[in-house]
Order: C-alpha cells, then structure tokens, then sequence
C-alpha cells in the first residue's frame, strides 16, 4: 500500500514538473518574440541584399541578391557581361562596393561601357555606340568630360582586378579589407577560367564549392560568369542539367539564352548603321527553395543596356 502511494506521488510529481517545463518551453519563444525575429531578419536580409535594378528579376531573387554565390550561365557573348555591368550600376546606387575581378575587361573598357550606356539613357536617339566611344570623345574633349563626370557617382564605387586565374586566398582577403572600409559590397567574377569547355569537373565544382562557401561566411553576394558548351546549353533548353552539376552547388543559377534573333531597327538619320536589340530570356534556379521562374530581357547591345519584356 505504501508503495503504491509513493508511486502515485512520485508520478504526480513528475507529471507536474512535465507541465512546467512545457510551460515553460511553450512561454521560451512566444509568438510576439517570433514575430519581431521574422521583422529582424527581413530587415537584414534587406540591407545584405544587392538590387539589380530590374523589377521582376529583384522579386524573384526576394529583394535582390543575398549572400551566398549566384551564377550567370550562357554561351559566350551572349550578353552575360553586359548584365552584370548594368546591375553594377544599381548596386553602387545602393551604395554597394563592388570588386570586379575579370580577365575579359580593362579600366579603360569599363569606362566605355559606363559611358555608352549614360549617352542611351540621356538620349537614346543621338547615343554613342560602345565601339564608336574612343572616337567620338577624342573629337570632342569638351563632351567627354561631361560624361565623365556623369558616370563618376558610378566608377568611384568600382575597383577592378585584372587577373587570368582567380586565387581564392587573396579573394577572402580582400573581401576582409572591402568589408572594413564599406559596409555593402558585390563581388563580381568573369574569367575564362570558369568555363565548360575542356574541363576538370571535380576541379571546378571544387572551385565553385569554395567560392560559394567564403560568400556564406562573410555575408557577401558574389556573382559569377560561366561559360557554356552547346551541349550544356542544348540540356538547358530541354530542361535537363549542366554536365557537371553545378546547379548543385551555388545559391541561385541563371541559364542565359537567345529567345528570338537579333532584331536591326531603324535608327535616327544622323546614324549610319542600324542598331541591334536581342530578346534574351533568363531562366533562374533558386536551390535553396527549389523554385524555377524565368524573366525576359530586351538588351540593347550596342549599349548594353537591359530592359524587362
């Protein structure tokens, strides 16, 4: 009998210190705890997140680019160069930093690219082709120097690395040194090195592992180029994967392509040659959320400047 008492005091005692500490897990996080959590981390993920300046796109990536490795895929010269040159300047509006590290573009060219695209927007009928810009401004210096002074709000937030191979100690580093002097900053990747063609696939998704892995640890967007062989676009297009995988291994992936020939349009008389528009559509993977969407693009190619639709 008094054993069966104790029994029943001990397994009361234990029932209620059962409901405390239930209680006192339920009371740990309550709703209101949660919801300014939820408030929180919006608001962080807002001020890591880089704008691209193009609508749909930034609401597919759920307010721009956020840390983590984001790849733009597509054939070579498809237009992938262009884009990031144009989302550069909605970053730096942002007040983003961005370190562009390329074997493709010098300071000279970047500053041409600026400069064509500044002359589009002011007045798209009389713009400077990017190819006609050395010409056109050496001839008349007093022009130039209001354009440079147009896209220097631009270039001031811009450092380049002109390098053939990208070396993943000094990238840490000098994503360091970047963060200790701006508090917003992109990193920007077009090499040659990263590429379908002829390559080690354990080598690369290596590379990108460890791109993908700095990105995530100092809290920082980096976007990267690559280059596709046409079986790797042909899979693409009928909705398989990249022969190495790399979908796999990084934040978001964007598969760049032609989504109806260059059109020729009829351009002011003053001009003597017809300027190129390309429909380029991008299809972007989401592997965090697992999600597919595509956007369309219109790119002035002449002056590399995107538009939506």
């Amino acid at each position: 009998m008094l054993n069966t008492v104790m029994n029943e005091q001990k397994l009361a005692s234990e029932t209620n210190e059962n409901v405390q500490q239930s209680s006192t897990k339920g009371y740990r996080f309550p709703p209101l705890i949660n919801y300014l959590r939820e408030i929180y981390n919006k608001k962080l993920k807002e001020e890591t997140s880089a704008k691209t300046g193009l609508p749909n796109l930034d609401v597919i990536l759920e307010n721009g680019y956020s840390p983590g490795l984001h790849v733009i895929a597509g054939m070579p010269n498809i237009g992938k160069r262009s884009l990031l040159i144009h989302m550069t300047e909605e970053f730096t509006k942002q007040k983003f930093a961005v370190i562009m590290i390329s074997s493709k573009e010098s300071k000279t060219s970047i500053v041409q690219r600026f400069i064509a695209r500044t002359t589009y927007k002011n007045d798209p009928a009389n713009a400077i082709r990017l190819n006609q810009v050395p010409n056109q401004l050496s001839s008349d210096p007093l022009k130039y120097k209001q354009l440079l002074n147009q896209v220097v709000p631009t270039i001031k937030f811009i450092s380049l690395t002109e390098t053939p191979m990208l070396d993943m100690y000094s990238l840490e580093d000098k994503i360091l040194q970047q963060k200790e002097a701006y508090s917003q900053s992109v990193i920007l990747i077009d090499l040659h090195e990263f590429s379908s063609w002829n390559k080690d696939e354990s080598l690369l998704n290596e590379k990108i592992d460890t791109i993908r892995q700095i990105a995530v640890k100092l809290q920082i967007p980096i976007l990267l180029t690559f280059d596709l062989n046409p079986n790797d676009v042909q899979n693409l297009l009928k909705g398989y994967s990249t022969s190495e995988g790399i979908e796999r291994h990084v934040t978001t992936f964007s598969f760049l392509h032609t989504a109806i020939p260059p059109q020729h349009e009829q351009t002011p008389k003053n001009q003597s040659t017809t300027s190129q528009n390309e429909l380029l559509r991008l299809q972007l993977k989401n592997a965090r959320t697992g999600s597919n969407h595509q956007i369309y693009f219109t790119h002035r190619i002449d002056y590399g400047y995107f538009q939506e639709g």
